[in-house]
C-alpha cells in the first residue's frame, strides 16, 4: 500500500490553527470547519498553498507567515476620519462594522467616535501581523 503524498494540482482538506506570535488563536477549523483547497493554487496564503506540496495524508505541518506573507502590511492611508453618520449609533470604538458600497463589502474597526467624527480602520484586522499557521492534511482527493 501506497501512502498518498500531496501533489501540485491536488484537492486537499486540512485542519488548523492560525496563531499570533503571542500565541492567541485567530483562526481555526475547529470554529469554521476544515478548508478545501488546491495545492499549489492562489486560493490560500501563497506559501502555505505550497508548502502542503509533498505532504503525506494526516501529516503535520507549522508554517511561519510575515504579515506581507498572510493579510499585508498596515497602510495608515486605510485609517481615516469619515462623518459620524455613515455608522450606525450603536457601534461602539473598538467593534467591527461591515459596510457594502458599490458592490463591494468592508469591514471597518471603528477607532474613535466623537461627535461628527469618527476614525476607521479598513485595514484586515489582522493586517501587521506575523501568523503561525499550523495544518494537518486530512484528506487528498488526486488531480486526474
Amino acid at each position: 500500500m501506497t501512502s498518498k503524498i500531496v501533489e501540485r494540482g491536488d484537492r486537499i482538506k486540512i485542519k488548523y490553527n492560525c496563531k499570533l506570535d503571542d500565541g492567541r488563536i485567530v483562526m481555526s477549523s475547529s470554529r469554521s470547519g476544515p478548508f478545501e483547497f488546491t495545492a499549489g493554487s492562489d486560493e490560500l496564503f501563497e506559501k502555505v498553498s505550497k508548502g502542503v506540496v509533498g505532504l503525506k495524508l494526516h501529516e503535520s505541518k507549522k508554517i511561519k507567515l510575515t504579515a506581507k506573507d498572510a493579510f499585508g502590511e498596515s497602510n495608515k492611508k486605510l485609517i481615516r476620519a469619515i462623518d459620524n453618520s455613515a455608522i450606525p449609533p450603536e457601534v461602539k470604538e473598538g467593534e467591527v462594522v461591515i459596510v457594502e458600497s458599490g458592490g463591494t463589502t468592508e469591514e471597518w474597526t471603528v477607532l474613535k467616535r466623537d461627535g461628527k467624527e469618527a476614525v476607521i480602520d479598513a485595514n484586515h484586522q489582522l493586517a501587521g501581523f506575523d501568523i503561525s499557521f499550523e495544518l494537518q492534511v486530512i484528506e487528498i482527493k488526486k488531480s486526474s
